[in-house]
């Protein structure tokens, strides 16, 4: 896709570009959402149902309906990292967040939707990622909002793993569809067990509590071996 938005309160200035760059203003009297160097913009009727009546539950909806999605996902099969990006099955998650909750929950990207073996908890990984981060314009999953540092495994190709399992695939992420893993052909996820503290990966600042078993990111989930 091309473009992005973002996120900024009342009187913050705007740092995606320049001005001219700007399609599209969507505010509140909380926020100002800014389209910049969006090349289609259409502007439809609240009503127009067929924008939005073919999309599936939305990840961020107050109505948030966790057996549909599933449904949804389970009818479509296939392999899970294309399915959760399919607006048809649950609406929101993009490549970012499709990669980062494959990779805490050790799964790899190529699994059958049949295989996997928590499919609710993946997906509820997946939401509270994006929960997490709906405050702010950074896409933090790491719990830190330090440049460079903010992601485990998205764009960071070639890099060593956070966890120390070795570098990302990066050659083979490409050839399959943009998902990222940390070993090649690694065949699922082991457990991680926290340090005292929980603290957050090497070099990480600390942000998020990630001792608490429902924090957007949690030490003990699973990690790609």
């Amino acid at each position: 896709m091309d473009g992005s938005w973002h996120l900024y309160r009342p009187g913050e200035r705007w740092r995606g570009g320049p001005a001219w760059q700007v399609r599209v203003v969507l505010e509140n009297n909380e926020w100002q959402a800014v389209g910049y160097r969006l090349p289609v913009v259409e502007l439809l009727d609240s009503s127009a149902e067929c924008a939005v009546g073919h999309l599936g539950p939305y990840l961020l909806a107050d109505d948030w309906d966790l057996a549909e999605a599933l449904r949804r996902l389970r009818a479509a099969d296939g392999e899970i990292g294309m399915a959760l990006v399919e607006q048809r099955n649950l609406a929101g998650l993009g490549n970012l967040y499709r990669t980062e909750m494959l990779f805490l929950r050790g799964v790899t990207p190529w699994t059958r939707v049949a295989d996997v073996q928590d499919l609710p908890a993946l997906v509820e990984k997946g939401r509270r990622l994006l929960l997490a981060n709906r405050g702010h314009w950074e896409q933090s999953t790491t719990g830190s909002l330090r440049y460079g540092a903010m992601h485990w495994v998205f764009e960071r190709s070639g890099q060593p793993c956070r966890r120390g399992a070795g570098p990302g695939d990066g050659d083979e992420s490409r050839r399959r569809g943009g998902a990222h893993l940390t070993a090649r052909n690694h065949p699922g996820g082991r457990r991680i067990p926290p340090d005292a503290t929980g603290a957050a990966p090497a070099g990480l600042s600390r942000t998020t509590d990630f001792s608490r078993p429902n924090s957007p990111v949690n030490t003990t989930e699973t990690c790609p071996s």
